[in-house]
């Protein structure tokens, strides 16, 4: 038995209410990402730079800790190192490299900060000491007020510029940001948010000094600091004033040092650069990519026999004090060990005539 049914599906029922942008809580096709003007953290996400005759252009991003984009942004600031014959080298007269800030208590005439969209602007800042072909070292920092302040951020670096690594340097600076160290806040990153030590150092501390004038006085010409980033490591860290072994180099330099004047980046911390001499000659000569300057510290320099003799002497000094024309004394008096018993010797004749002029004396002091 079949049953077969025939009729009708019924009227179509009334069209749907269209949907509303965000009228029920639901995101509508004009709805735009939340923006902010105050932060706890600020941080940079580098677009671009030119760098142009008398101005340096930089365009970035700036989010708060949260990723939200920052729309309320009145304070930067860049700072540019120029990579020169010399090194890298900023003024502090601006003659050399320079630095611009918009916003804060000292703008510099001319520089803006305009918000092109959403977290993202544009830094116009005039430098009259860049050119267009001017390879630099830039560091980027904003915030200020309501927006923290971003870390330091290095947005250009040429090639080559130091050869000692952060990795080096952090094996005994560990966090060196975190510590409680001179200029801890001034460590930097790269536009990958790592830390770059040396790189950040040497924005400030070039390869060439301040100048001083004769009376001291430090001038605004030179270098951006009266220490150069050569003299914080050769001088201050490793006390190359004696004791200079090439396992000195190996420390912080994983590549050989190729220096090939007396006058350039390190040797004239240590070296008197009016001085004349054959070793002079030989690095001022030394133009090969295979002139290593460790190894002619080693050999040529006699400093395996330097070294052993310190092994086999000892020096004594007496207390400090003022002669008669009030000029500080003290009497140094020098003892062969190598016997095991302590014998005075006498000290220029241990040294040929050419080093004897190294060995100062004073009117009335010996």
């Amino acid at each position: 038995m079949g049953v077969i049914a025939c009729g009708s599906d019924g009227k179509d029922g009334a069209d749907g209410v269209d949907g509303q942008d965000g009228a029920a809580g639901l995101p509508g096709a004009d709805a735009t990402a939340p923006t902010v003007s105050v932060s706890t953290a600020t941080n940079i996400e580098f677009i671009n730079h030119i760098v142009a005759d008398g101005v340096v252009t930089v365009e970035f991003n700036v989010t708060d800790e949260s990723g939200y984009a920052i729309t309320g942004l009145t304070d930067a600031s860049v700072y540019l190192a120029a990579k020169t014959e010399n090194g890298m080298q900023r003024s502090r007269d601006g003659s050399v490299g320079g630095n611009a800030t918009v916003g804060g208590t000292s703008p510099t005439e001319g520089a803006s900060l305009t918000l092109l969209d959403n977290g993202n602007y544009q830094l116009v800042a005039p430098m009259a000491g860049v050119q267009a072909d001017t390879e630099a070292l830039i560091r980027l920092q904003v915030g200020g007020g309501d927006i923290a302040k971003s870390p330091y951020v290095l947005i250009a670096k040429p090639e080559m510029m130091h050869t000692s690594t952060t990795e080096t340097c952090y094996a005994c600076h560990v966090d060196y940001a975190e510590s409680d160290l001179k200029h801890a806040g001034y460590v930097a990153l790269n536009t990958d948010g790592e830390v770059d030590f040396v790189g950040g150092c040497m924005v400030c501390h070039n390869n060439v000094p301040r100048d001083v004038d004769a009376d001291g006085t430090s001038l605004s010409t030179g270098g951006y600091a009266k220490n150069t980033m050569q003299m914080l490591g050769h001088i201050n860290h490793q006390n190359f004033e004696k004791d200079f072994e090439p396992a000195n180099c190996y420390t912080c330099h994983a590549e050989p040092v190729m220096n090939t004047s007396l006058a350039g980046n390190g040797c004239a911390d240590c070296h008197n650069t009016s001085s004349s001499s054959s070793y002079a000659q030989v690095i001022s000569n030394s133009n090969s990519s295979e002139f290593d300057a460790r190894e002619f510290h080693l050999n040529k320099s006699g400093l395996e026999t330097l070294q052993a003799m310190r092994v086999s002497y000892t020096a004594e000094t007496t207390a400090p004090q003022k002669n008669d024309a009030g000029i500080w004394c003290t009497t140094m008096s020098l003892f062969d060990i190598s016997t095991g018993t302590k014998t005075q010797v006498n000290i220029g004749e241990l040294y040929p005539i050419n080093l004897k002029m190294r060995i100062v004396t004073s009117e009335n002091c010996h």
